[in-house]
């Protein structure tokens, strides 16, 4: 998960926008290629650090990246971010495609 505390509006001249890899049904647009050289990552779909913006990921299976950003006026263009990472060691723990205990119905 990623929560972007920088202020709402964010001018993008000045970088910092999260892009995602392969997400089907999303119009991509050109990208550069990823600092590993990777050239099947030559396309994404770019998501601004707006603020108070909440991301939520599968981060093993969503080939992402973050670009660079600039503050060229000091700690006014800072682009703040909080990441927190799920473990578990089993995916059976994460139920996602499971409906929660409350919606199930006994038959």
């Amino acid at each position: 998960m990623l929560y972007y505390l920088n202020q709402e509006q964010w001018d993008s001249s000045r970088g910092g926008a999260f892009i995602a890899f392969g997400v089907p049904g999303v119009e991509a647009r050109a990208a550069t290629a990823s600092a590993a050289g990777d050239d099947s990552l030559d396309e994404g779909w770019d998501i601004p650090p707006l603020g108070d913006r909440l991301l939520g990921f599968w981060s093993d299976e969503l080939k992402h990246q973050v670009e660079p950003s600039w503050a060229p006026n000091g700690p006014s263009d800072y682009r703040y971010a909080l990441t927190v990472w799920l473990c578990v060691d089993d995916p059976k723990y994460i139920g996602v495609n499971d409906a929660p205990a409350w919606k199930k119905k006994s038959i």
